[in-house]
């Protein structure tokens, strides 16, 4: 058997570094947050939370994952812990009894990498293997919004904002993006999908196609920034017109 540890590293009052060695996974640790105390994930399926200053376990395991765990978070207020699995699965726990808070939250196609909750702790966000960004009802589960889909590889680390109204994420593809989640769940906006399709926002039809060399560093409207060591070029689709309203292109004015 294989024992996972880790130390607890911290300042007390009078300033002077403290360390404190913590063991109890069964397998290799995937993630921990740190916040009174410490929640941690592994490979060995259960989230276990930590007394911060003493190293000594809080309750029981948090038991119930059918995969390992690959990303933990707490809330802001504390009482709940969110979690990611590899088998494309988010989970909320009730942190002080352990008990999971309604079904697992389904959509990603692969494992979800990172999770965290929006400073309100209403919503969670989620990356994934599958290369898309996320954003979930904390409490219901329910999808918010159409997935970010931009990344041409696998998203391996998501946060909020302090303000809540921007997401970043960073991917294997070498890129960070910023991401806007504002009007999110509107069906608004135009979209590029994994595979460089932009497609238009009143029925997902796909309009036109940029290529792989090009898609890696391409921004559009919820994805206002990209930092690349290709630079970034950015689309504004807000005058433009598909379908049935072409007609509003046309101006009989001598102008």
């Amino acid at each position: 058997m294989v024992c996972a540890h880790f130390f607890v590293v911290y300042k007390d009052s009078s300033y002077c570094l403290n360390t404190q060695y913590v063991s109890g996974h069964t397998l290799l640790l995937a993630g921990c947050a740190l916040d009174k105390r410490i929640v941690s994930g592994s490979w060995d399926h259960t989230v276990r939370v930590w007394n911060a200053r003493t190293g000594v376990p809080e309750g029981d395991p948090l038991e119930g994952h059918s995969d390992g765990v690959t990303s933990v978070s707490f809330s802001p207020d504390g009482k709940r812990i969110v979690s990611g699995l590899s088998d494309n699965t988010v989970r909320v726990w009730n942190s002080r009894t352990g008990a999971p808070e309604g079904d697992s939250f389904q959509g990603h196609s692969d494992w979800v990498t990172s999770v965290a909750f929006s400073p309100d702790g209403e919503r969670i966000v989620s990356g994934s293997y599958d290369n898309t960004v996320r954003i979930w009802n904390a409490r219901t589960g329910a999808l918010v919004g159409d997935p970010f889909q931009g990344h041409i590889h696998a998203v391996t680390s998501v946060a909020f904002s302090p303000d809540g109204e921007r997401i970043v994420s960073g991917s294997a593809d070498n890129t960070v993006r910023v991401w806007s989640t504002q009007n999110v769940g509107q069906n608004n906006h135009w979209t590029l999908d994994i595979d460089g399709w932009v497609s238009h926002p009143s029925n997902s039809q796909k309009v036109f196609w940029i290529p792989p060399e090009f898609s890696q560093s391409l921004s559009i409207h919820q994805n206002p920034l990209i930092i690349s060591r290709y630079g970034s070029t950015h689309i504004s689709l807000d005058n433009c017109v598909y379908g049935e309203d072409w007609a509003q292109c046309y101006s009989d004015s001598d102008d």
